[in-house]
């Protein structure tokens, strides 16, 4: 977990990051070091304003060299924002949710071919009953950011819309 002190220093690592891997597209071990730097911190309610765009930035650049890399990225996002817990309880803050989801939205963004079946892979997350509560929201959130983000929004069917806003009433009511 990063402190407010710290959080310049962050923001210039990812910045700093963005650029390496921009440059450097063939740095694979290098990437490896980052990103286990940056899920220590992507989980932390602090990323927010400079420090979230320079992230944001990073992973854009990550799936633009390497595409092959969408589907691992966002398996670890998704992983890290689904740890075990106690029932009824959510594995992170609110925002600690919101950064991965815009991060998984970057991603998508960035990688057209993979947009489509991702979308459909969070909303069968969401239908899916025994998803855990974390998952759910986490996949509601993603899939708001994603269509925040993007002009071609696939339609979908009633039920799955309906079992959207279910997940949606069940965190409200807690």
């Amino acid at each position: 977990m990063i402190r407010g002190c710290a959080l310049t220093l962050v923001c210039n690592d990812f910045i700093v990051s963005e650029k390496y891997c921009q440059f450097r597209p063939m740095s694979i071990n290098v990437k490896h070091e980052i990103l286990s730097y940056v899920f220590k911190h992507v989980r932390s309610p602090l990323i927010q304003g400079q420090a979230l765009d320079s992230l944001l930035a990073l992973f854009a650049a990550l799936v633009r060299t390497n595409d092959k890399d969408f589907s691992a990225l966002v398996s670890a996002h998704v992983e890290s924002a689904t740890a075990p817990t106690p029932e009824g309880q959510f594995a992170l803050s609110k925002q600690a949710f919101s950064t991965i989801a815009q991060c998984i939205a970057v991603l998508c963004i960035n990688s057209d071919k993979n947009t489509e079946m991702t979308v459909s892979e969070f909303v069968h997350k969401i239908e899916n009953t025994p998803s855990t509560d974390s998952l759910k929201y986490l996949s509601l959130v993603t899939l708001g950011e994603i269509g925040r983000h993007s002009s071609e929004w696939p339609c979908y069917q009633h039920t799955s819309i309906l079992a959207m806003f279910n997940v949606l009433w069940n965190f409200c009511r807690r």
